[in-house]
């Protein structure tokens, strides 16, 4: 049977607050996207309390039992996003294999700290807002660069004088070393920023926003102009800001925020704007 989305977004809400819908379930334990959730659900490789369903908009309640292709997963635990302050050292990964330090040193030691998952990654010299949550369709629409979620850093730079042409150059984009990088918005910052320290003109603080995040894209980019990154501080993500949030320390995201962010993303997948593969 054909699944059709003639559904209202107010009739998705309303279905969600009886419980969660299974295609949202499946993709909410991270297995898949959500449209890949219904492509196995189809093909009959569902199971709910022992029985094969096969309807994408089944309602689950407390008690049910799920399992993908014969595995139980967990469809009844709610999202969560945690912002944390990553320090500068820290890898962030479960574990390293030279026994470096990792964002997990710092999180509490319970199963629910050690299970949760970061939104994209900072290397192991950048500091600043790391998004971190459980729930892995959040993970995925928050990840993929063709949605287009803005990240903005702050960024030291150390070397020859920074200039409005080299930033214009910045916005219409570059290749470095073969890659080619999108534009990035950058303008000079505040430097009351970090007041504390001596004023020195080869030092320049400047505010970059991506919408691509690639691997040690600012880093990259900054280094082909000839200057040096000596801090990389990242201050926004999506909707998600630092604020003062101190270094090392974790903060629950705020109810109406994660509504927030549940509301864009179900309009999304209504309106067939949520981009789910890489």
């Amino acid at each position: 049977m054909t699944q059709t989305f003639s559904r209202s977004f107010s009739d998705m809400q309303e279905e969600e607050r009886a419980g969660p819908i299974l295609a949202k379930a499946i993709a909410r334990s991270g297995l898949c996207s959500r449209r890949e959730a219904i492509n196995i659900i189809k093909a009959g490789d569902v199971e709910v309390n022992g029985n094969v369903v096969t309807s994408c908009s089944t309602w689950l309640s407390v008690t049910d039992v799920v399992k993908v292709y014969g595995k139980e997963i967990d469809p009844h635990t709610p999202p969560q996003i945690i912002l944390f302050h990553k320090p500068k050292g820290y890898l962030t990964t479960k574990s390293d294999p030279l026994s470096r330090p990792t964002i997990y040193d710092l999180l509490p030691q319970d199963e629910f700290w050690q299970n949760i998952s970061p939104v994209g990654r900072l290397d192991f010299s950048t500091e600043g807002l790391l998004v971190l949550t459980n729930d892995g369709e959040i993970k995925r629409f928050l990840e993929l660069p063709a949605n287009n979620i803005e990240r903005e850093y702050r960024v030291r730079v150390h070397g020859p004088r920074v200039s409005d042409q080299q930033l214009e150059q910045l916005a219409r984009g570059l290749s470095v070393a073969g890659v080619q990088y999108k534009g990035i918005d950058a303008r000079f910052d505040d430097p009351r920023f970090e007041d504390r320290e001596p004023k020195n003109q080869s030092n320049r603080w400047i505010a970059m926003v991506l919408r691509e995040g690639k691997n040690r894209e600012i880093r990259r980019v900054i280094e082909s102009f000839g200057w040096e990154v000596t801090r990389l501080i990242r201050v926004k993500y999506g909707m998600f800001r630092l604020g003062m949030l101190q270094a090392g320390e974790v903060k629950p995201c705020p109810q109406r925020d994660l509504q927030q962010m549940q509301m864009l993303m179900d309009k999304a997948y209504f309106n067939g704007k949520n981009k789910t593969r890489r």
